[in-house]
């Protein structure tokens, strides 16, 4: 009963076929058409993965001494073929139109070993202190081969996008921390220093980068609980999070010859400090509750996009460290049952700031955004019937310092109203529609939408576990997915199609040991 010993193996195979075209028109300043280009990517992939987690875990006869040592091993293999067919035609520009065709492989193998040994001992009944170490030894390698394609055969080797590329990680962090458990208190303080080092080797060219970095990684929380239905949690943690291999290897990725990326065998680790805030407080008699949450990051050496622009509207880009990117969100919600609670209000508010920098054409560019969404939401509920009704704006605002056109600000809102009637005869209808408004986009983008689903479905069996249902998605046939991003000192506006008018008979069969209704075993039907 003093020593446990826990085993978690997992296997992932996985395999992809995925064609993908895209049309581009690029127009100048005076919105006079200059190039048009057509990019076709064929791609197979497959890939398999294997990770094992093994935890050893000793307590001993003095309560809240305990050893743990953990294991986990990862290891990784995949491969992928990308056909590339692209065409340039030039209108304007004195160019003679151009075309790609190229056979891309890419090679991945990926194997990591992570060892933690972790040890309490208690100081009193309230406090304890805890050590940890933790090692890592990680090899990974990605072997990029790009041969450009001939009368349908593709033999000649493009040394330009050819490159093989390794890397060789070890870290070693030792840590503690003083906890004190009550209670109504909990508080854990604890302080991590971490060494990372680093050795990237270009194996084409046998050109080799190390990196050594030392990380000083302190941690705080508390928990302020003075009853079951009350609590108050502060968070603050650092982390340090590595540059993926993509991101280093030294050598273009053309997939989209009009959106070049190219690596930065330069990059560090990014820094990020967190800090969490929540409450929460519920009334089990009346049902009331309310709930408030505010997040916050700063991160130095944060990963950021270098853009360049040539004069044909292509880009060329790389990862690149920068300084000063916080994000903050707030995010509050309350529920207030009334009426013997048939009828309650939910009432939220969400609100974030972000500021993001990137480099465009070696300037310093930033972008900040400034969202606020409201929402009220009223449930009506009977012993069969429950009516929803729910209303939502949301409004944002970004700047960016260099692009004027990704200043505009934009909303969104969304009205939901959903009906649930349980009738006799085991038969429940259900309905619902959804109204979305998309203002002050570009043109052809502000586009509102009804979505209106319905279904009925019937129990049978002596337990009802055996259920019948016939639903309609999207009866009015209006579904589609519309969004607006703004990335650095780019706005998108997409209008996508998705998944529209479609009917479903369902049959679902539930197991239950227990020879009861369904709704018996929960307590009732909740949405």
């Amino acid at each position: 009963s003093l020593t446990t010993l826990e085993i978690k193996p997992k296997f992932t195979y996985s395999t992809g076929d995925q064609d993908l075209k895209t049309m581009s028109n690029y127009l100048g300043e005076t919105y006079i058409l200059s190039r048009n280009t057509t990019i076709d990517n064929h791609t197979t992939s497959q890939g398999i993965s294997l990770d094992n987690d093994a935890t050893f875990i000793r307590k001993f006869m003095k309560p809240r001494r305990v050893i743990t040592a953990n294991y986990e091993l990862s290891t990784s293999k995949g491969s992928s073929t990308t056909f590339l067919d692209s065409y340039n035609t030039y209108i304007t520009v004195p160019k003679p139109n151009d075309t790609i065709r190229q056979k891309k492989t890419n090679d991945t193998k990926a194997q990591t070993h992570i060892g933690t040994l972790t040890y309490s001992e208690p100081l009193t009944k309230k406090m304890r202190v805890e050590f940890e170490y933790l090692i890592e030894y990680g090899t990974s390698l990605q072997d990029k081969e790009t041969r450009n394609g001939f009368n349908g055969k593709y033999d000649s080797i493009n040394k330009f996008l050819t490159n093989n590329f390794q890397t060789v990680r070890q870290q070693q962090r030792l840590g503690t921390a003083l906890i004190y458990e009550s209670r109504v208190h909990t508080a854990s303080l604890g302080f991590r220093e971490r060494n990372i080092d680093i050795e990237n080797q270009n194996l084409t060219t046998a050109f080799v980068i190390h990196q050594n970095k030392s990380n000083f990684l302190p941690k705080f929380s508390y928990t302020y609980k003075p009853s079951q239905s009350k609590r108050v949690n502060v968070v603050y943690n650092t982390k340090s999070t590595l540059p993926a291999i993509s991101d280093i290897q030294n050598v273009q990725n053309n997939t989209n010859p009009n959106k070049i990326v190219i690596g930065n065998p330069d990059l560090l680790p990014n820094y990020e400090h967190s800090l969490n805030i929540n409450m929460n407080s519920w009334q089990a008699l009346t049902g009331r509750y309310v709930w408030a949450g505010l997040n916050t990051t700063l991160t130095n050496n944060a990963f950021a996009t270098s853009t360049s622009y040539d004069s044909y509207g292509r880009t060329i880009s790389k990862t690149v460290n920068v300084n000063g990117n916080a994000y903050a969100a707030l995010n509050a919600s309350a529920g207030f049952p009334i009426f013997n609670k048939h009828l309650e209000i939910n009432p939220g508010v969400n609100a974030s700031y972000s500021r993001y920098s990137n480099l465009i054409n070696n300037s310093k560019n930033i972008t900040t955004t400034t969202a606020v969404t409201g929402e009220l939401e009223l449930d009506l509920v009977f012993d069969s019937i429950e009516f929803i009704v729910d209303g939502k704006y949301t409004y944002n605002d970004p700047k960016n310092s260099i692009s004027t056109t990704a200043s505009n600000p934009y909303t969104m809102q969304v009205y939901t109203a959903s009906l649930t009637w349980t009738m006799r005869g085991h038969v429940k209808i259900g309905t619902d529609g959804t109204y979305t408004i998309n203002s002050q986009r570009a043109n052809g983008y502000n586009i509102n939408y009804f979505v209106w689903n319905a279904n009925i479905s019937r129990t049978f069996l002596k337990t009802e576990n055996l259920i019948l249902t016939v639903s309609g998605n999207d009866i009015l046939n209006q579904n589609i997915s519309a969004a607006r991003t703004v990335n650095g000192n780019i706005t998108t506006d997409n209008r996508t199609k998705i998944i529209s008018r479609y009917f479903l008979v369902k049959l679902v069969y539930k197991f239950n040991n227990n020879k009861t209704k369904e709704e018996d075993a929960r307590g009732g039907w909740h949405r």
